[in-house]
């Protein structure tokens, strides 16, 4: 994908999203206070960490010591927690895509299809599986380089110079395993777009589908780069903005993606919905 072709699917993401902006405006900002409660949560398990100097500084010397000294209780609260979280926001998410993905194809969109994955026979427990096996091969597309990275902190003893070359190579590693996630970058909106694939066939039709498009899709995303230094400059705030942005361009991509393939899903020009509304023509 050309640099043209990236601000072209940029531009009509804008005119999209002007469309309906406050309807989008609207699912963002319940997810972000989702987001917030879902933080708080799982954030009551976690160790308190020191805000006097003398905390800090044993904490930067043995950053590792609050989370060693948590109980059993503490552990599996925040365990429960976050299989809770897991739980609850998956399905709200495999609906985001579903509502985006629609509004790329210039169709009806309505709130309550963001509930679809919740109330839909099995859609629940399929979009859960999924999105755990997604996150499952992406660790994997990340473990060689962060193994790498982490066996000179696990042995300190060894000597400088292989050290050095594992922590080089391991950042290499991680730059590839970042690349490579971008195989199942596609894995939730086949889903949304397509609600019978079972969790297994949305993640090897997505890993096909991005086949051969991976550095293309990686230079797609550093491209929204400028966009995490405004949020984080602007304490998330902007958000509100690129969130929707963002998601309308994945979805507009992915539609890019399903026109040019010949490996598009069946549902690719009519696609499955789970709130039982037929297809438009």
């Amino acid at each position: 994908m050309s640099g043209y072709a990236r601000q072209m699917i940029k531009r009509e993401a804008k005119g999209r999203l002007s469309e309906r902006y406050p309807f989008f405006f609207g699912i963002t900002a319940s997810w972000m206070l989702m987001s917030l409660f879902f933080a708080r949560l799982t954030g009551n398990f976690l160790p308190q960490f020191p805000s006097d100097l003398a905390g800090l500084d044993a904490l930067l010397e043995d950053p590792w010591a609050p989370y060693l000294q948590m109980t059993a209780q503490q552990i599996t609260g925040w365990l429960l927690a976050l299989a809770l979280v897991y739980i609850l926001r998956t399905p709200f998410l495999t609906g985001i895509s579903s509502i985006y993905l629609l509004h790329a194809r210039s169709e009806a969109v309505a709130a309550k299809q963001l509930a679809a994955f919740y109330i839909g026979p099995g859609l629940w427990s399929r979009s859960l599986l999924t999105e755990l096996l997604r996150a499952f091969r992406e660790i994997l597309c990340m473990l060689p380089g962060l193994a790498c990275v982490a066996l000179p902190m696990i042995f300190p003893g060894m000597p400088d110079g292989p050290a050095l070359l594992l922590i080089l190579a391991g950042l290499s590693l991680t730059v590839w395993g970042l690349v490579a996630m971008g195989a199942y970058a596609q894995t939730r909106y086949l889903l949304a777009n397509n609600p019978d694939l079972r969790p297994g066939e949305a993640v090897a039709l997505s890993a096909q589908i991005m086949k051969g498009r991976l550095v293309e899709f990686a230079l797609f995303r550093a491209s929204f780069l400028p966009w995490y230094v405004l949020m984080a400059a602007t304490a998330m705030l902007a958000a509100l903005y690129f969130i929707p942005y963002f998601e309308m361009c994945m979805s507009l991509y992915v539609k890019r993606t399903w026109r040019s393939d010949k490996l598009a899903p069946p549902a690719g020009e009519h696609p499955a919905r789970c709130d039982g509304s037929p297809p438009q023509e």
